[in-house]
């Protein structure tokens, strides 16, 4: 009885699947070139719309409009360039951050080969990336178009940024600085859903990171997200802590109005000279976006963030800024309309990214984003302009071009600093493109005086009356141009780049982390370097196995420029089981040469800058996925180097383990 109910729902199945295949075949006949299939005016909850191009494949789903599948989001802004070595943009959606080994930011930032990781120690302690000539000032993080100024230091410390709950890491290289903008998880399926991420290690480290999402909850949609990490450090005497926490209520109006707010804490603890045990960074956003016309949509946003530390003896840390302000972005797809494909949802691999349209004929898109931003705070821009620009054609290639402008207009200073910037691309012919890109301009930062002792006040004297030493700011500007030019392979198996330039800045500012002390500006130069990235497929010897790589190297070496920075090893990934089963396994290098920092030590002719030491560290990497199960285990710096630092006498761990699991659950 069993197998004559299964065989008849098969025949159903084959019977509404055959008829609505040879309606889709005759409309494929009519129209050889393009295909679009609109769904009938209401869809009963279980009833499925199948269409196929003239090649009968599937390439696209469309969900039913059952009462309990809706859910909505908030209005998207345009991105912007296309995710492109040629456009100088790299993006890790949701799917890709979950494949990744790196369990933060900094860890996943540091595989790029042209950002270089620096820090200050283990979990808790300071961190931060700097490019190229881009360090104090031209280091910028934007979570959810807000941008996370940093309010101690020349550049955004990592150490209080979590990735739980970011379903996008975009990496911009333009207008004559590194822009890292996150964005916050959002619902793309109407049920709940619960991630839990949570981990184990040598050196007592353990990590822990949930994340809760419903689409339909008090009305709106709401989010929730945890993360811990905690360690002994290096050989157990380092120890120190990290943890974030995220909420949002998004209120939202019909497909094209929302209102979200998001609160956010940052907590990283540690043990170190000079250093607060404890550093607390709180913000709180509201934003109203809305879509003002096809392909139109504009933001406005408010909020507030305040950086406080413990009483650790030295210069107290208790800072805080506003800012306001708006955006608006275009874009319009051009050329050739998009073949869809509908059909109720069918078995993919779980994770996999949803298929794109497939589309035939010439096609492009144009796109136009600008902001203006209001601060309050000190040493911050009053305020802050930009825009962005760009278009692209499948026939030609594509271009892009950014302006940004920040000015200081208050009792102390009357400043003001722009940054331009433009990058080509042509599309590939035969596998080969070629792009480049120009830019320019200043950029400001206050270079902060190291943290010294409050004096302890006397017995008889009031403490009150005893003013405790302020940091001592000291604003710079500078100045940095630089020129790329390159060419990219893709064809089969192969994908490599390689690219040539030139960086041209007058002085290099400190990134400015708390630490035993600070940097200073020091003069720049002009250089010349290049580098070679790619990926090669090695099918002949297993399907899905490549070698991985890159190397940026410089005639000369800089402050924070070692003459040659390299990546590389093996890298397996394949899927198995009907998109069931996934493996991933690696085993990666990543180094540098000696590095100079902005610290002078010795006096007259003995004066020299501080170096730290030649750095290499291997790690290897084995994730299994089972259905929305991962399963992984990482070893870190596996050839037991014993020297590598980023700051003098700050070592990071000679090695270690971590094993943990990654599940995602829908409710």
């Amino acid at each position: 009885m069993r197998r004559a109910l299964r065989d008849l729902r098969g025949a159903i199945a084959l019977g509404l699947f055959g008829a609505l295949t040879i309606g889709v075949a005759e409309g494929a006949a009519q129209d050889p070139d393009t295909l679009v299939v609109e769904p009938p005016d209401s869809l009963t909850p279980g009833v499925s719309v199948v269409a196929l191009d003239s090649g009968m494949v599937v390439v696209d789903t469309l969900y039913t409009t059952h009462p309990d599948s809706v859910f909505r989001t908030l209005p998207a802004l345009t991105a912007g360039a296309p995710s492109l070595r040629e456009a100088g943009v790299t993006v890790w959606d949701q799917d890709a951050i979950l494949r990744a080994p790196a369990l933060t930011l900094l860890e996943l930032l540091a595989w790029e080969g042209d950002l270089l990781p620096l820090r200050y120690g283990d979990y808790g302690a300071p961190e931060a990336i700097v490019g190229a000539g881009a360090a104090g000032g031209r280091i910028r993080l934007f979570v959810d178009g807000v941008e996370t100024l940093p309010l101690y230091s020349a550049v955004p410390d990592l150490s209080q940024v979590a990735l739980a709950a970011v379903s996008e890491v975009r990496v911009e290289r333009s207008a004559g600085e590194v822009v890292v903008r996150l964005t916050s998880i959002e619902p793309d399926d109407p049920r709940p859903m619960s991630r839990v991420e949570a981990s184990t290690g040598d050196l007592d480290t353990n990590f822990f990171r949930g994340t809760f999402l419903h689409p339909r909850a008090l009305g709106g949609s709401i989010g929730l997200s945890l993360e811990r990490a905690d360690t002994r450090g290096r050989g157990g005497n380092d120890p120190g802590s990290r943890q974030g926490l995220w909420l949002r209520y998004a209120l939202h109006r019909g497909d094209d109005m929302a209102v979200a707010v998001d609160y956010r804490k940052g907590t990283a603890r540690s043990e170190l000279d000079s250093i607060p045990t404890s550093i607390d960074r709180s913000s709180w956003t509201v934003r109203g976006r809305a879509a003002l016309a096809d392909g139109l949509v504009a933001e406005l946003y408010t909020g507030s963030s305040s950086v406080a530390a413990d009483d650790d003896g030295f210069t107290p840390i208790d800072l805080a800024q506003r800012q306001h302000g708006a955006r608006l972005s275009f874009e319009r797809e051009l050329g050739a309309e998009p073949l869809r494909v509908l059909l109720h949802p069918v078995p993919r691999a779980i994770g996999d990214p949803e298929p794109e349209p497939a589309v035939r004929g010439d096609h492009g898109r144009i796109w136009a984003r600008g902001e203006g931003r209001l601060f309050s705070g000190p040493e911050l821009p009053s305020r802050t302009l930009g825009v962005s620009a760009g278009a692209e054609w499948s026939t030609v290639g594509g271009v892009a071009a950014d302006l940004r402008s920040d000015a200081w207009a208050d009792e102390v200073r009357e400043e003001s600093a722009t940054v331009r910037g433009v990058r080509g691309w042509t599309r590939a012919l035969y596998g080969l493109s070629l792009f480049g890109g120009w830019d320019s301009g200043l950029r400001g930062s206050r270079i902060q005086e190291p943290r010294v002792l409050v004096p302890e006040p006397d017995s008889l004297i009031d403490p009150d009356t005893i003013p405790a030493p302020d940091p001592v700011g000291v604003f710079h500007l500078s100045d940095r141009t630089s020129l790329r030019a390159g060419a990219r392979f893709a064809l089969g198996p192969v994908d490599v780049s390689g690219l040539w330039q030139r960086v041209e800045v007058d002085s290099i500012l400190p990134v400015d982390l708390l630490g035993a002390r600070a940097g200073q500006a020091v003069a720049g130069d002009e250089v010349t370097g290049f580098e070679v990235a790619g990926r090669v497929g090695l099918p002949m010897l297993l399907d899905g196995l490549a070698l991985t790589g890159s190397l940026q190297e410089w005639e000369t070496a800089g402050v924070y420029r070692p003459r040659r920075r390299y990546t590389g090893g093996l890298d397996f990934h394949d899927i198995f089981k009907a998109g069931n089963l996934e493996l991933q396994a690696s085993a990666q290098v990543q180094g540098r040469d000696p590095m100079l920092l902005p610290w002078v030590e010795g006096e007259g002719e003995d004066a020299a800058l501080v170096r730290v030491p030649f750095q290499q560290s291997w790690d290897l990497w084995l994730q299994v996925r089972v259905l929305t199960v991962r399963i992984f285990i990482r070893a870190e710096n596996v050839g037991l180097r014993a020297g590598n630092q980023d700051f003098p006498g700050r070592l990071l761990p000679q090695t270690r383990s971590i094993y943990g699991i990654r599940w995602t659950l829908w409710n």
